[in-house]
């Protein structure tokens, strides 16, 4: 280097060591050759130790790469160099912001050295990071309506703007606080404290609990510690607290950054809590407004399931479905029976692989006696409670020793118990549980739950109101129709009551069989519209005007007419549709007439269906349109008569359907040699139970030969083979074929007695050359084989033996009742 070049870095070193910002010199490839007293002073870092080590330990660690970047670049263009990073100061180690710039120093065209200052910019950084950090801030605490969000968008911010990291307390009752947002820029640190529950509740007693329970701002510009676990250089503590009101508190820390909070970072930070403390209260009144109308909602869906149906227990497994899908894991219900004995009535759970836990609680005396007792005795004073930390040994002290391992597995942790009472009665309780899902209750559910058990008393009072009225109207139905129906030489007839299940209550559906001294036979059938004791009362009183009237009056018009008199007079404004008809004495003709009943169906012997049709208004509306005159029909080529109330047919709530269902029943052959041919009639049509009631009255015309027994009955069925080889020792001319139709009855009869228990019926057909035996029975069906799988198979034997015996073979599958087999034997008449 020449004279002149050594007297210019002179001339630059003076007065680098004259200004104020930390300065130094390079060559033109970039070594450091120069740095001015202030950076020694600074840094501690000389140029001996810059060429060895680098800027490795001086530069933060986020700003390194970048700068070097920088660097190459401006020594490969010859461009001015400019960056903003972070110096650690020796004497505290503490990082710094400065503004980094290098020009080139040339000299005949070539880039001889260069000259670089670093200025101190960190009130300005944090100035302009503060001030973002509180617009952002505000920005996103405006708009939070979450409260756990709101906690977690402001602890992010705070790591992206001014900390190392942040957390977020919500105070959890007097002596502590939860964590509920944590953030750190190193996302290593977040891990172990978020598996570790211990590190997310702050007890009063710790030194950060201390500090939280003073409720006042903290600054700690050096805190050598750890604060959660986490390491920390600086520490900002600001409560968060409206005017009334703490939630908690925001905890700023620095780590690696080495960065001391000052007045200003403590100032930006309660001025962020002040927002965020606003934030949080909205947020605490939104959600109580949505838990509000969450709470309308789920109580007007519990009212809608309490109210749905009479059946108590079903709305009671209803609602403990809805509790465990919106407010529960478990919940039982729990009843009160004979003053002294507290049963779990319905039992529902929210996960449903703990179904079979739950499913061996249910109907069980789940308490041992002496808790059973003090149980029952705290429900009678009416007052809800919350349990919470229900621990093992409290399970232990509780349940029954049979039933303990099932509430162990169950793992019930927080309870509510609303006893249920109205009247001054008490009825039991709802029992709602938290297990596994981390929530617990508190006084605050209290009032919506009070509010559930207030309806569910309402709904035990009503439920019982009605059963107590169901019973009357029963009673009363029952004592009005028929105890015994006529019998009659060439007609059978059978009737059939159902009254409806569920919801409905009694109806006012009737029938009625009686003879007149002619010889007559009158049937009437009806139904009373609406429900309940009224409907059983008026279908009684009509039910025996209609076979008063027929005393003096044998016309079924007319016969309607003062009965549509009678209803008139004594309850207006009530509506009765009915059918009366009248079978000569010869059994050759009905005359029959309408009130808005549903047509009767006639089965002719080919199987043909026929509606006997007949219109007219219902009795209380006949005196507003002329009465329409009776009709008749010949019976000569029916078979049967079946007279039947529409809830017969509207059970599925689609009348097309269930008329189909109807016909397709009344054209087997089965309900033709059925000595109950309605009870076979309204069985295979309503399948689960019927929802309104049922009345169904049928009359088969012509008589034949029949057994009836009960499959378990032994005795029975031997003494109807006896009775069947008698009627065939009257009638058949061969011995032979008499015993060949005694094997084929007696294994007819053991094969439904193997499959099909309950009532058999048989019926004998002699109407042609061969008579045809006809069976009935109750089973699911069978199959019969024309061939035996083995030779010595005792499997199917039986049925094989009937088909080889038998001139003809049927069976005939009746949907919901059973089988109808036909034999044709091979017997002729003498």
């Amino acid at each position: 280097m020449t004279s002149q070049g050594v007297a210019g870095i002179a001339d630059q070193v003076d007065l680098l060591e004259s200004i104020p910002q930390l300065a130094w010199l390079a060559a033109a490839d970039g070594t450091i050759q120069f740095f001015n007293q202030r950076w020694l002073e600074y840094t501690g870092v000389d140029v001996e130790a810059m060429q060895a080590e680098g800027v490795k330990g001086i530069v933060h660690p986020d700003e390194l790469a970048l700068i070097w970047q920088r660097w190459k670049r401006a020594l490969q263009d010859g461009t001015p160099y400019e960056i903003e990073y972070r110096l650690k100061r020796k004497a505290d180690g503490v990082y710094r912001w400065f503004l980094a710039r290098a020009v080139p120093v040339t000299a005949g065209g070539s880039i001889i050295s260069w000259v670089g200052t670093a200025t101190d910019i960190d009130a300005q950084k944090r100035s302009n990071e503060n001030l973002r950090f509180a617009l952002e801030a505000a920005d996103v605490l405006s708009s939070a309506l979450d409260e756990r969000a709101a906690c977690q968008n402001l602890a992010r911010l705070a790591v992206q703007q001014l900390a190392d990291w942040c957390l977020v307390t919500l105070a959890d009752g007097a002596l502590q606080h939860r964590v509920i947002a944590l953030e750190h820029k190193d996302k290593t640190h977040l891990q172990p404290i978020e598996n570790d529950q211990r590190a997310l509740v702050i007890e009063s007693e710790s030194e950060l609990g201390n500090i939280l329970r003073q409720g006042i701002p903290a600054l700690f510009p050096l805190f050598v510690g750890r604060i959660n676990g986490m390491q920390t250089h600086s520490l900002m503590i600001v409560p968060l607290a409206s005017t009334n009101q703490k939630f908690g508190a925001l905890v700023l820390g620095s780590a690696y950054s080495r960065r001391s909070f000052d007045q200003a970072d403590l100032q930006v930070a309660q001025s962020v809590a002040r927002r965020a403390s606003e934030a949080l209260q909205a947020a605490r009144l939104f959600s109580e407004e949505k838990r509000t109308a969450q709470r309308m909602r789920f109580l007007a869906k519990a009212g809608e399931t309490l109210f749905q149906s009479l059946d108590l227990m079903e709305n009671f497994e209803n609602l403990g479905q809805l509790l465990v899908t919106e407010v529960a894991d478990l919940a039982t219900v729990v009843t009160i029976e004979n003053e002294s004995v507290l049963r779990v009535s319905a039992i529902a759970h929210r996960d449903p692989e703990k179904i079979a836990l739950v499913e061996a609680l249910r109907g069980e005396r789940t308490m041992s006696p002496e808790r059973e007792r003090r149980a029952i005795s705290a429900l009678r004073r009416h007052r809800p409670h919350v349990t919470n930390n229900i621990r093992t040994t409290t399970l232990e002290r509780t349940a029954r020793p049979y039933l303990l391992e099932t509430f162990k597995a169950l793992g019930p942790h927080s309870a509510i118990t609303i006893p249920l009472h109205s009247r001054g009665a008490t009825h039991g309780a709802i029992v709602a549980y938290y297990t596994d899902s981390g929530r617990t209750y508190s006084d605050d559910d209290i009032p919506m739950f009070v509010e559930l058990g207030r309806r569910a008393a309402i709904a035990i009072e009503n439920a019982q109101s009605y059963e107590r009225e169901r019973r009357v109207a029963t009673t009363l139905q029952e004592a009005s129709l028929p105890t015994l129906l006529p019998t009659i030489p060439g007609i059978r007839l059978d009737a059939v009551y159902k009254p409806g299940t569920h919801e409905a209550q009694i109806g006012g559906d009737w029938y009625d069989a009686f003879t007149l001294e002619d010889g007559s036979l009158v049937v009437t059938i009806g139904d009373v519209t609406g429900r309940g004791l009224q409907a059983a009362v008026i279908m009684g009183k009509i039910r025996q005007a209609l076979g008063i009237v027929t005393l003096y009056e044998r016309d079924p018009a007319k016969i309607l007419n003062a009965a549509d008199y009678i209803l008139r007079q004594r309850w207006p404004g009530e509506i009765v549709t009915a059918m009366v008809a009248v079978i000569n004495p010869g059994r050759d003709s009905v005359r029959f007439a309408n009130a808005g009943h549903p047509f009767p169906l006639l089965r002719y012997h080919d199987g043909s269906i026929e509606e006997l049709r007949s219109i007219g208004l219902p009795l209380g509306l006949r005196n507003m349109a002329e009465s329409q005159p009776t009709q008749s029909h010949e019976l000569a080529s029916i078979g049967l008569l079946t007279f039947f109330t529409d809830g017969l047919t509207e059970w599925t709530h689609k009348l097309p359907e269930g008329e189909q269902r109807l016909r397709s029943i009344l054209e087997t052959d089965a309900v033709m040699h059925s000595p109950a041919a309605a009870h076979l009639i309204s069985e295979s049509c309503i399948h689960g139970g019927a929802q309104d009631d049922v009345a169904v009255l049928t009359l088969t015309l012509g008589t034949l030969e029949r057994w009836s027994f009960a499959a378990e009955n032994a005795k029975a069925a031997q003494d109807a083979r006896q009775e069947f080889r008698r009627y065939l020792k009257r009638l058949a001319a061969s011995s032979d074929e008499i015993a060949q139709a005694e094997i084929i009855f007696g294994e007819l009869v053991a094969n439904v007695v193997r499959h099909a228990p309950g009532a058999i019926e048989i019926e004998v057909d002699w109407t042609g050359r061969f008579p045809d035996l006809h069976v009935i029975d109750r089973g699911t069906g069978f199959k019969h084989m024309r061939a035996l799988p083995e030779l010595l198979s005792e499997s199917g034997r039986g049925l094989f033996l009937v088909r080889r015996l038998a001139r003809r073979f049927e069976v005939e599958r009746i949907p919901g009742f059973g089988n109808h087999i036909v034999v044709q034997l091979p017997t002729e008449r003498r």
